[in-house]
């Protein structure tokens, strides 16, 4: 399965032809079924940027027979990136998310010792 932009909303003034190229980016990486989604956002000032969001299915916590939709929102980006930038970009992404579900899951002696969530 090759990766998809699953939608995209518009909301200021970057060209369509950035948004497209992004796009087509995003389509071509493939990993475990994982979607990307694109927001173009406005600051106060009017510049644009799009924000960035991978979506996917995961083992819950509380009961990993069951699976659940995640979603996270890691970075924002100009549209003038390169290939290469945007794709470490989501492979770093990635390795981040899976480092905290790894941290999530990992239990001794029948407790998360490394969970991301605990309180300290």
């Amino acid at each position: 399965m090759v990766g998809r932009v699953s939608k995209f909303s518009k909301a200021g003034g970057k060209s369509e032809e950035r948004v497209q190229r992004l796009q087509s980016i995003l389509e071509e990486i493939d990993y475990q079924g994982f979607k990307y989604n694109l927001r173009e956002l406005a600051d106060c000032n009017g510049t644009s940027y799009i924000s960035v969001t991978l979506e996917w299915y995961a083992p819950d916590r509380d009961d990993p027979d069951k699976t659940r939709r995640l979603s996270y929102s890691p970075f924002y980006c100009g549209g003038d990136e390169t290939e290469r930038i945007l794709v470490n970009a989501v492979y770093d992404n990635i390795r981040a998310i899976e480092e905290h579900e790894r941290a999530e899951m990992f239990k001794f002696r029948g407790k998360r010792v490394f969970d991301p969530h605990a309180e300290l």
